[in-house]
């Protein structure tokens, strides 16, 4: 399996901006712990795949950059 990116540049900057404010929001205030981590959990897992700029359902999807 190859990881070519398949995440344009401005999706990547959304998905690092918009992870960053989920983990952050959900770390501030969340009413309870498990949402707490499901919050931080999606945070980072949106803040990797821009970081990287591969995304496996996308390329599951065989979407690729235009």
């Amino acid at each position: 399996m190859s990881l070519k990116k398949n995440i344009p540049s401005f999706e990547r900057l959304c998905r690092i901006i918009i992870g960053a404010c989920i983990a952050y929001l959900g770390f501030l205030f969340a009413p309870t712990a498990l949402v707490m981590w499901i919050a931080i959990a999606t945070g980072i897992i949106l803040v990797c795949t821009g970081t990287i700029g591969f995304c496996p359902m996308r390329s599951i999807m065989k979407r690729k950059i235009n």
